[in-house]
């Protein structure tokens, strides 16, 4: 094979384009996989990603004389519907048979809640903490002792925060195993990457 020239007149081995084109190929496969393997939407792969880049910081059982990296929050996360998790806390007494379950179903929860936190993410606000809200539901589906579990980091998104989940319509309440009305306890985060940590 004879050699070339390129552009500038320099006299290319036509081994070391081989070679180059080879690599070049490699490099371009291992990029598409890449691609494609975060494109799927695989919930437990993604939590273990995050939680291996990010450790969970547990504002009620801190490491004593070790130093915690807080995660930080990308506040464009308020635009996905992914960000707004809300879990029901495991009870310490007796767990009810059905949990309570917000009128309208997850779907309705979210455009709730994104509908009212979304227009208070003011431009520039910066990197946020990961804000946790603890609320109970009673009886009658009403929220209670609503209260912040962690910090955004803002003083003025977070009161805004108790308020949107103090003022959230009544749900249908928890039911024990007789089919009685009870108490649930639940917690609402917004996590990064639609990732939420494990339940506490």
């Amino acid at each position: 094979m004879a050699a070339s020239r390129n552009t500038f007149g320099r006299i290319l081995n036509p081994k070391v384009m081989h070679a180059t084109a080879i690599i070049g190929g490699a490099t371009l496969v291992a990029v598409a996989s890449v691609y494609v393997g975060f494109s799927s939407d695989d919930h437990q792969a993604c939590c273990a990603q995050v939680k291996a880049a990010v450790p969970f910081f547990d504002p009620f059982q801190p490491t004593a004389g070790a130093s915690v990296q807080e995660p930080w929050l990308d506040p464009l996360v308020f635009n996905s519907n992914k960000a707004y998790v809300v879990e029901a806390l495991t009870s310490k007494t007796t767990a009810p048979t059905t949990d309570a379950l917000f009128v309208g179903g997850a779907d309705s929860l979210v455009s709730y809640l994104k509908g009212n936190i979304l227009p208070h993410i003011q431009p520039g606000i910066g990197w946020l903490k990961p804000p946790v809200v603890h609320f109970t539901l009673d009886k009658g589906g009403d929220v209670t002792d609503v209260s912040l579990a962690g910090t955004s980091g803002k003083a003025e998104l977070d009161a805004h925060l108790l308020q949107v989940i103090t003022d959230m319509p009544r749900w249908t309440p928890a039911k024990d195993a007789n089919g009685g009305a009870m108490e649930q306890a639940f917690a609402f985060r917004v996590v990064q990457g639609g990732c939420a940590p494990a339940s506490r």
